[in-house]
C-alpha cells in the first residue's frame, strides 16, 4: 500500500457492521528499542481485560458496540500493524463508532494513561508473560518467534523488564504518533 491513510468500504448483505482500523507500527526488531513496548501496553490499555478502556467504554456505558479489541504483536516479520477491530451494536452505524474509536486514542494522547490504570496493564503483561511459562508449546513459539525475528531468546528477561518500565509518557507518546 502506498504510505498515507487508505479508507475501505466494503458493503455487503449483513445484519453487523464490521469496523476494522490499522494504524502501521513498528515491530520490535531490537530489544532496546522502546516504541514496541509502549505500543504493546497501549493495546492492553484499550483493550487488555474488563476494564480496559474500549469494552468499559463503547460496549458497557455508551452500548455502541457488541464487541471492540486491539491488537499489537511486537514479535511479528515485517512490516506491523496496530489494530482496532469493533462490531456496531444494533442501531450503530459503524461511522459512529469509528469515531468514537477515534476520542478514545485522542483521549490518551491529549491526556496519557493514569497511573493506577498503568500499573494494572503492567501486572496483567507481567502475568501473561509468567503464564506462558506454563506451557512447553508456548515456550518454544516464543523462541522461534523472536530467533526467527533476529533476537535472540535470551533476551526474554530484558524484554519483561522493559516491558514493566514503560512510562505514561511513552504510551501517551506512541498514540499520539
Amino acid at each position: 500500500l502506498p504510505p498515507g491513510p487508505q479508507r475501505f468500504v466494503l458493503e455487503r448483505p449483513s445484519e453487523l457492521g464490521y469496523v476494522a482500523l490499522g494504524w502501521r507500527v513498528p515491530r520490535l526488531a531490537k530489544p532496546d528499542e522502546p516504541d514496541p513496548y509502549a505500543l504493546e501496553v497501549l493495546a492492553a490499555v484499550l483493550d487488555g481485560a474488563a476494564a480496559s478502556r474500549l469494552p468499559r467504554a463503547l460496549v458497557r456505558e455508551q452500548r455502541l458496540a457488541d464487541s471492540v479489541s486491539a491488537d499489537y504483536d511486537m514479535n511479528g516479520r515485517g512490516e506491523q500493524l496496530f489494530t482496532v477491530v469493533a462490531v456496531p451494536a444494533a442501531g450503530q452505524t459503524p461511522a459512529a463508532l469509528e469515531q468514537a474509536v477515534r476520542r478514545q486514542l485522542r483521549q490518551i494522547a491529549d491526556k496519557g494513561v493514569e497511573p493506577a490504570e498503568l500499573a494494572r496493564v503492567r501486572q496483567q503483561l507481567r502475568a501473561g508473560r509468567v503464564y506462558e511459562r506454563d506451557s512447553m508449546f508456548a515456550q518454544a513459539m516464543e523462541i522461534g518467534q523472536l530467533e526467527v525475528t533476529g533476537i535472540p531468546y535470551g533476551a526474554q528477561k530484558r524484554m519483561i523488564a522493559k516491558l514493566q518500565a514503560v512510562t505514561a509518557d511513552q504510551v501517551r507518546d506512541v498514540a499520539r504518533k
